[in-house]
């Protein structure tokens, strides 16, 4: 998967705010072009977890509140995601994300592997996933129900969850199969689920008191090269005419990008292109310029 070139079509203006900050938005997966983000595996989950609960003969007032912490973890813990796609000159995605052709494609290469900061692939056939992975998904979901209530084990639950959310954020309606996406996926730990009431927050200050502050301009060190980096800055929020979006500012290597793929209707010169990298010290003998072999114009 890190050999791999993945592209991301922006507008000129986006395109520039991301070579001179050096910086990817990593934006709420709530907030995608795909309704159903996250919401195909969760809501199997929810299912699951109310019928525990209808068929628990010892509905205490304790597994009422376990019960509503675990679908607040799963259905509330947010995930901030960025997407790419394997095709780096298709008409489609100039359309979609490229302002109709008049943007630019950037080509990158990543290596995240780490438990909630990761680069993969999405997986379109949602029903044979469930399908495959429905026991192990119910021997968590059994385990965490019966044994929530026990401050010494909730982080170990606490992890499991998260793995459901991490194969949850990369599942996708397979409308979206034709853009053959591949997305960074980031879970800030304990952020969002701090809102959920006194009981949750001292159970969760208890355990993760220090979770917030540490995932505040975070540095993770790539393993294999001790000398570079990745860094995640605090969460921000931007505005539409309608709403507010969460999101992060993911800070990737300069190396990352390998190619560059003008628009079939991007007006910028070549040459005007190479010096902006090079003015912003980036290798041109590492990039591929080019513009796009598609005829097409808006």
């Amino acid at each position: 998967m890190e050999n791999e070139t993945m592209y991301q079509y922006r507008s000129i203006d986006v395109f520039q705010k991301i070579i001179e900050s050096k910086k990817l938005r990593l934006t709420s997966a709530y907030h995608q072009n795909d309704k159903k983000e996250l919401k195909l595996l969760l809501d199997y989950i929810e299912k699951k977890i109310d019928i525990l609960y209808k068929e628990d003969t010892k509905q205490t007032n304790i597994k009422r509140i376990n019960k509503n912490i675990v679908i607040d973890y799963f259905l509330k813990t947010d995930v901030f995601i960025s997407c790419f796609s394997k095709k780096g000159d298709k008409l489609s995605q100039w359309r979609a994300y490229g302002n109709d052709g008049r943007g630019i494609s950037i080509g990158f290469k990543f290596n995240l592997k780490y438990h909630n900061l990761f680069y993969e692939k999405v997986c379109y056939d949602n029903e044979s996933y469930i399908d495959k992975n429905k026991h192990d998904i119910n021997v968590i979901i059994n385990d965490i129900y019966k044994n929530f209530s026990k401050p010494t084990i909730l982080e170990s639950y606490y992890i499991n969850i998260i793995n459901i959310i991490k194969e949850a954020s990369l599942l996708k309606h397979n409308g979206f199969i034709e853009e053959e996406e591949s997305r960074i996926v980031f879970i800030p730990l304990g952020i969002k689920s701090m809102k959920y009431g006194t009981s949750i927050n001292k159970i969760i200050n208890d355990t993760y008191k220090n979770d917030i502050n540490n995932y505040k301009n975070c540095t993770w060190a790539d393993e294999e090269h001790s000398d570079t980096y990745q860094e995640i800055g605090d969460l921000k929020f931007y505005a539409t005419q309608d709403n507010l979006i969460p999101y992060f500012e993911f800070k990737y290597l300069e190396e990352s990008i390998h190619e560059i793929i003008l628009g079939p209707c991007c007006t910028i010169k070549e040459d005007e292109l190479k010096y902006f990298l090079v003015h912003n010290g980036f290798n041109l003998d590492k990039i591929t310029v080019s513009r796009s072999s598609i005829p097409y114009c808006s």
